[in-house]
């Protein structure tokens, strides 16, 4: 098992992906951009959450992003029509290693008033799978530059 786990650890940094559904959209233009985090890591795999969001916020702001103090509920944004920048990390410790996966979204609400819908507007989508021995907070901080630097990289 120890195997296993080894070879997933040489292979994972190769697995990443990442698309940003609308080519013209920017940061600048989403309006104010609330940052939501969903903790889904056990075992210790992640342990600096607050930093992660504070990096993701200075990140965002040097990208051309207003990035809001509001941390209420995601589902209140999305009523709102508002942008979120969500770091989802899904992560559990086998064998003493930590492995998972860190998925990052950009999201606006959005509504049809005229049929009173309401739904979610993708911008973007990043992605990647990790794994380390003691946690995964650096590789979670590179993931969140990295999703980040996509948007800077269609400027």
């Amino acid at each position: 098992m120890r195997l296993i786990t080894f070879i997933f650890l040489l292979i994972a940094p190769s697995l990443t992906w990442a698309t940003i559904y609308d080519k013209n959209a920017k940061l600048s233009n989403l309006g104010e951009i609330n940052i939501a985090i969903i903790d889904s890591a056990f075992g210790g795999c992640w342990t600096n959450i607050s930093e992660v969001r504070s990096y993701a916020v200075g990140k965002l702001e040097v990208a051309g992003a207003t990035v809001s103090d509001d941390r209420s509920n995601t589902a209140q944004w999305i009523f709102e029509k508002k942008a979120t920048f969500t770091i989802n990390v899904n992560a559990t410790r086998k064998l003493g290693v930590c492995i998972g996966k860190v998925s990052i979204y950009v999201n606006a609400g959005i509504t049809a008033e005229t049929v009173g819908f309401y739904g979610i507007m993708r911008f973007s989508t990043f992605g990647k799978l990790i794994g380390a021995e003691e946690n995964l907070n650096v590789n979670i901080l590179d993931t969140v530059g990295l999703a980040i630097r996509e948007w800077e990289e269609q400027r």
